[in-house]
């Protein structure tokens, strides 16, 4: 798992099935995959490289932000972008985030 802030990292599932002592809580995005930990555990079962439906991103968005210290959507957007630069950014990627921003309170 790479840590992007002092609480929170991105990870494969292989990362998730053994997370390291400071991780308390795993967000997991993968349709594909299911964890089973006793961890605080989320999961938002979205389809890797297709477009990522406006209510999944807003559900990922709210669990993470409930989570870990408060950033804007965009703040936390940019914020991941920077720290992972290989993220994917599929063409309706932008659409999504706006839609789903829209409807973040």
């Amino acid at each position: 798992m790479k840590f992007i802030l002092n609480n929170l990292a991105i990870g494969s599932y292989e990362d998730a099935l053994k997370p390291p002592s400071a991780i308390t809580a795993l967000l997991n995005v993968a349709k594909e995959k299911d964890i089973e930990t006793t961890l605080l555990y989320h999961k938002v079962p979205i389809i890797d490289m297709q477009p990522i439906p406006p209510e999944q991103m807003k559900e990922a968005v709210e669990w993470i932000r409930d989570h870990i210290d408060r950033y804007s959507f965009g703040e936390a957007v940019e914020f991941v972008a920077k720290r992972k630069p290989d993220i994917s950014i599929l063409p309706v990627l932008i659409r999504t985030i706006e839609a789903a921003k829209s409807s973040i309170k």
